[in-house]
């Protein structure tokens, strides 16, 4: 057994299994975790084939081997660029729809007080005038530094996704009660309005400016129990925060 092979990261009777195989079939080709001599690990592609004197009996193992450590990486870099905004690095609708679907199967096998969920549509209110008064550039950096704002209000498990422009959506998994729900609507809607820096303003006298938001948010089962029902009826809730005089949150 080649020791660049145990780098310690494979499932239990990994090295076995490619004997096994090597043994049974004369040849073994994969992915695998190796280990260079000065202790690192990295990605690697192997081809092994058998080679069999004239009683069968195997004498020599030639194998192919290449560093598929850049190759790895990229095909990670394409996948997040696949589910993920590029300006805030938030998951993007994809990744939100994947996720929203996967909370809803999972919902129906959890006991009654666990499987609550709530989706939240927050749209920033008036935010093409933070674009033409400081310009897209810092645009650009206000709505990053919303997607970092909620991200820090949220706990482990729940998503906040860029939805599209100024509209983020947040998927709330667990929630003990409607309480619960709209305390951290609260949150949301606080830390969104707390004072943002940008420079070059050219709409007031200077100084920090404050952004708000209104919200919309449906609860699963109760508003719905399918992804395209809830998205669709927590933009409808928000809107009716927009028609409330904005920067509220409001239920289907």
């Amino acid at each position: 057994e080649a020791r660049f092979l145990d780098s310690g990261r494979h499932q239990p009777g990994f090295l076995e299994e490619v004997g096994r195989t090597l043994k049974e079939y004369g040849h073994w080709r994969g992915d695998f975790w190796a280990r260079r001599k000065s202790g690192e690990v990295f990605v690697a592609r192997l081809a092994l084939s058998a080679i069999r004197d004239d009683q069968g009996r195997v004498t020599t193992i030639v194998g192919i081997f290449s560093d598929i450590t850049e190759e790895k990486e990229q095909e990670a870099a394409i996948k997040h660029l696949a589910n993920h905004d590029p300006l805030t690095g938030l998951p993007n609708r994809r990744l939100l729809h994947d996720r929203l679907s996967q909370a809803l199967a999972d919902r129906h096998r959890e006991p009654p007080e666990r499987n609550r969920l709530a989706l939240y549509f927050v749209d920033l209110d008036d935010f093409k005038r933070v674009n033409d008064c400081f310009g897209h550039e810092k645009g650009d950096q206000a709505l990053r530094e919303m997607a970092h704002r909620i991200l820090e209000t949220l706990r482990e498990g729940d998503t906040v996704a860029r939805f599209g422009g100024d509209e983020f959506v947040i998927l709330a998994k667990h929630l003990p009660s409607q309480k619960a729900t709209e305390d951290l609507a609260r949150k949301i809607s606080a830390v969104i309005g707390e004072p943002l820096s940008l420079e070059g303003n050219g709409c007031s006298e200077g100084g920090p400016i404050k952004i708000a938001a209104s919200i919309g948010i449906v609860m699963a089962p109760t508003h719905g129990d399918d992804t395209d029902t809830l998205l669709d009826r927590a933009d409808h809730a928000m809107y009716r925060s927009k028609e409330a005089g904005k920067s509220c949150y409001h239920f289907f």
